[in-house]
């Protein structure tokens, strides 16, 4: 079974986004090594746009687009194929897309809410998964960054 990691930070507003980008980028942690999701500032904010339940629109910034992607797909998919089963994806009791793909990097299941509410309310979530080098690495660039301590999940 492959062990699955990953590390997870929300902000509260663009400015601190833009002091942990350069955090990362003092630290050699390129673009590739993670991912930002946030609503959206304005209507020519388009690119890699989803719909979520509960949430609105939100941009889908780095590798954690694939496994979002693949995941609102699947629950799609599941919707077509099994009418009723996800019929009310916004009650917490369903795990939807954004809660799949979370799933699928290592989130444990009781810590979904917490990122979907985040993102619902305007914040930014910064990800990071892959080995558990590269997800540390992120963590550790960032260590206690505003508000928020990163979080760290090793399967």
């Amino acid at each position: 079974m492959t062990q699955k990691q990953c590390c997870l930070l929300v902000l509260r507003h663009f400015d601190e986004l833009e002091r942990a980008l350069s955090r990362l980028t003092e630290a050699e942690i390129s673009w590739s090594e993670f991912s930002v999701l946030h609503k959206p500032r304005d209507d020519k904010e388009v690119d890699l746009f989803f719909r979520l339940p509960r949430i609105g629109g939100i941009i889908c910034r780095g590798s954690f687009f694939e496994n979002l992607a693949d995941q609102l797909t699947s629950t799609i998919a599941g919707n077509v194929e099994n009418p009723g089963r996800h019929a009310a994806l916004h009650d917490t009791s369903e795990i939807n897309g954004l809660a799949a793909a979370l799933h699928s990097i290592g989130v444990p299941r009781r810590h979904h809410e917490t990122y979907e509410t985040a993102l619902a309310r305007d914040q930014i979530l910064m990800i990071s998964h892959g080995s558990e080098s590269k997800v540390r690495d992120f963590c550790q660039a960032l260590g206690t960054f505003g508000t928020f301590k990163p979080m760290l999940y090793l399967g």
